[in-house]
């Protein structure tokens, strides 16, 4: 009986075991993961001021796990951020709840967090409470007192940028304008003025006939019905009045500011005045009237009868010619503008230098040179890191000279342009442009006393009806005539533009013209209105087609013959294209060859100067010939963002020696910051070097030259400190 009972206990107790084994075994193999939280209710408040704090009442938060089950989570079981204040950027809420073995489970609950303005008003007025009919209202100094939802203040600066308001021209009949600023409106009471008064004339009140008002320096003054008075400078932008040109019998001029006319009284001196574009120009530009200054620019920019002259170079001129009753004195007066451009985008400045009037021209009278003082000056305009501009072109200064002498009759006064110092960034260098846009010509005012003047109108009409080759005495020269039709210039004014030109003409690049004049002497002869000139082409040295430039244009004649001719030293002929253009062909017996072999540079005295060595070949040219053909064997280009400026560049002093040896030097003192390509002879033919030249450099004059040489060459000419092989020349400023 014992020994059953503990068989029962034995049996019992293993089932026992088996029991808590299976259970284990079960319960080991139905664990769960927590794998995320959610929100399972939002809480119920989501909408917030900002600084007030989050509210949970409401939200139930669950724990999810990897079967998808949950279960409820309490407060304190998870945290929730942010906490203390809300902020207006505060956009949602973590809650984060972190497993048992240390994971981080998170859910968010947008909520919102706002400041909105409950209520507005005016704290300091804006500074212009006075208008005229069509202005528009201008917001400037006023300030806003705005009150917050959570009851905070703050002062608000109105601008155009953070609040609404009319921008359309005033009536005349608002009193008010209305001012919104986050959803919330405040008004700002506004006037209109009763009255308008001349406070200040214009700076100039004299003039001659043909000009046009100005109402530079004039000054209103406008009352207001509350006994305020403001200023207003007067400018074509806020004012209208008359731009046509004075007849000289005006006595007044009106000018209308907001519906209110005022008038200036004016009166007129003896005096002319001339158009820039009506005067004699000396210039190789092609693009020397310009036309943009027109009513398309505010009326002080714009220029009289919409055209100036421009883009001029050093050396350039405009004269002015007019007729005097008798000898005396007068005053004269240059309307010109500054084109000292120091910053610009493209080719539009956003800053206009002033430009010292005595540094970029000169002007005659008679040919008597006048003393221009330094206080002569034309101002600039725009502001550094400013809007591009191009009324910055045409900022119009006065500048007056008086005392001048006059001559009974015909006299003539001329403004030329001279190299100057001045550095426009619209043109990478100077160099060969050195004199380029630094100023614009308007006009010309001459007044009087003692003499009546009269403008006197250039008048000349060329037309070259023949081209022929003559030879006489074995000298063959290239012979043109025709007529010439002028009134008010001289002969020997009218024999000086009869130019003519003779040279080759390639395409740099594929496409850039570049024409290169070959030394010829010619001799003009002005018989009444007939005309001959004769060019001397017998020593043309090189075998080619050459292009004939007659007062800069290509020569063409209708019905044009060929011509022939020979001599000893060589044949010459004539082809007339379809146009009737006429090209030179020659076949030359000449030859000069110079081939440099050395080049150096150095300062001597005041001059920097290159000196070159070598040798030549020549035939057919006497030996007091040599010099000056070496002299005239230096031509430079000048590198400017890859595009090229020619210019015959002419020895300083040239010699031979013997064995056909010689030595040439260059003075390059004035050439302008840039890198310089040089070309040896009278043809394109590069100036490359027989040995490796070192680069030297010296200094003179704030400036730093540079001459080198490159054997191999480099292709890309935008580089102006490399040149393909030749000898180069850099000039920079100097540094400290």
């Amino acid at each position: 009986m014992q020994k059953a009972r503990k068989a029962l206990v034995a049996v019992l107790i293993a089932a026992l075991l088996v029991g808590i084994s299976l259970f284990a075994l079960t319960a080991c193999g139905g664990s769960k993961t927590a794998k995320s939280i959610e929100i399972t209710t939002p809480p119920t408040k989501i909408d917030y001021v900002v600084g007030e704090s989050f509210d949970p009442a409401g939200m139930a938060v669950s724990l999810v796990y990897d079967d998808d089950s949950k279960e409820a989570l309490e407060a304190s079981a998870y945290t929730v951020t942010p906490t203390g204040p809300l902020a207006a950027n505060n956009r949602r809420i973590t809650v984060t709840y972190k497993t048992e073995d240390g994971k981080d489970l998170t859910a968010t609950q947008t909520i919102t967090v706002h400041n909105n303005v409950t209520a507005l008003s005016v704290k300091t007025p804006a500074t212009k409470t006075g208008y005229v009919k069509g202005e528009v209202f201008d917001p400037t100094g006023m300030v806003v007192s705005a009150t917050y939802e959570n009851s905070e203040t703050a002062d608000i600066e109105i601008t155009s940028e953070n609040a609404t308001y009319t921008k359309t021209p005033l009536t005349g009949s608002e009193t008010e304008i209305t001012v919104t600023y986050q959803g919330k409106e405040v008004k700002q009471a506004i006037e209109f003025a009763t009255g308008v008064t001349i406070k200040t004339q214009p700076t100039k009140t004299e003039y001659v006939a043909g000009e046009r008002f100005s109402p530079v320096g004039m000054v209103l003054e406008v009352t207001y019905p509350s006994g305020k008075k403001a200023d207003v400078t007067v400018s074509g932008s806020i004012a209208t009045y008359s731009t046509e040109p004075f007849t000289g019998s005006e006595k007044s001029v009106t000018v209308t500011y907001g519906g209110f006319e005022v008038t200036v009284n004016i009166s007129f001196a003896n005096g002319v005045f001339i158009e820039a574009e009506d005067g004699i120009i000396e210039t190789n530009s092609t693009q020397w009237l310009r036309e943009d200054a027109n009513e398309t620019f505010p009326k002080e920019n714009q220029a009289s009868g919409y055209l100036y002259v421009g883009d001029l170079s050093s050396g350039d001129s405009v004269s002015f010619i007019f007729n005097s009753d008798k000898a005396g004195t007068g005053d004269i007066s240059f309307r010109m503008a500054s084109q000292y451009v120091k910053e610009a985008e493209g080719w539009t400045p956003i800053l206009i230098g002033d430009c010292q009037f005595n540094k970029i021209c000169k002007f005659s009278v008679n040919g008597t040179d006048y003393t221009i003082p330094d206080s002569a000056v034309l101002p600039g305009g725009g502001e550094s890191g400013g809007q591009p501009n191009t009324y910055l072109w045409t900022n119009w200064k006065e500048v007056e000279f008086n005392d001048i002498t006059f001559v009974r009759g015909r006299n003539i006064i001329k403004l030329t342009f001279i190299p100057h110092d001045y550095t426009d960034v619209a043109q990478s260098v100077a160099g060969s442009y050195a004199g380029k846009f630094t100023a614009n010509i308007d006009s010309l005012i001459i007044k009087s006393e003692e003499c009546t003047v009269s403008p006197l109108k250039a008048k000349l009409e060329v037309s070259a009806t023949s081209a022929t080759l003559e030879t006489k005495s074995d000298v063959t020269e290239f012979v043109v005539k025709g007529t010439a039709d002028y009134e008010n210039y001289t002969e020997d004014e009218v024999k000086d533009k009869l130019t003519l030109q003779i040279g080759a003409t390639q395409l740099w690049g594929g496409w850039y013209p570049m024409f290169t004049p070959v030394d010829v002497v010619t001799t003009v002869t002005l018989t009444g209105k007939n005309f001959e000139i004769r060019a001397n082409v017998d020593k043309i040295a090189s075998n080619d087609g050459y292009t004939v430039n007659f007062m800069g244009s290509a020569l063409t004649i209708a019905g044009a013959e060929k011509s022939q001719a020979t001599c000893t030293h060589g044949d010459f002929e004539t082809v007339v294209g379809d146009n009737g253009a006429i090209t030179l062909k020659v076949t030359s017996k000449v030859v000069f060859t110079p081939t440099a072999t050395t080049a150096d540079i150095a300062v001597e005295g005041e001059k920097v100067v290159v000196t070159v060595t070598g040798t030549y070949e020549a035939t057919g040219y006497d030996s007091d010939e040599i010099p000056n053909l070496l002299k005239k064997t230096m031509l430079e280009f000048q590198m400017t963002s890859g595009y090229w400026q020619s210019t015959q560049f002419y020895a300083i002093e040239a010699t031979v020696g013997d064995g056909n040896s010689f030595t040439a030097k260059y003075d390059v003192t004035a050439l302008g910051n840039g890198g310089y390509l040089s070309h040896f002879g009278n043809s394109n033919t590069n100036f490359v070097p027989t040995a490796n030249i070192d680069a030297k450099t010296v200094t003179a004059g704030g400036h730093t030259y540079t001459l080198s040489a490159d054997i191999e060459g480099v292709s890309d000419q935008n580089d102006a400190s490399r040149f393909y092989g030749t000898v180069g020349l850099v000039i920079a400023d100097a540094t400290a």
